[in-house]
């Protein structure tokens, strides 16, 4: 919880976005729920991995992994 990962889209915008509990998400600060598609397909992925997840009505929808900020961690960068 709490890690924070840089993602590039397909069309190559990147977002950073935080990784939260239920309780915690708020899309307009960009802190995504672990229980979301998005944010179930993040969870243990890896800097330059591609993770896919299904949208609303089915859309496949995928995003390559830039950066990963672990709060124990720190950065991990490719």
């Amino acid at each position: 919880m709490g890690s924070t990962v840089m993602v590039r889209g397909e069309s190559g915008d990147t977002q950073r976005i935080m990784l939260v509990y239920p309780g915690e998400a708020d899309i307009a600060e960009n802190r995504i729920s672990v229980l979301t598609p998005m944010g179930t397909a993040l969870i243990g992925a890896s800097v330059g991995q591609a993770v896919c997840w299904n949208g609303r009505g089915g859309r496949e929808l995928s995003v390559t992994v830039e950066a990963v900020d672990t709060p124990a961690s720190g950065p991990q960068r490719a």
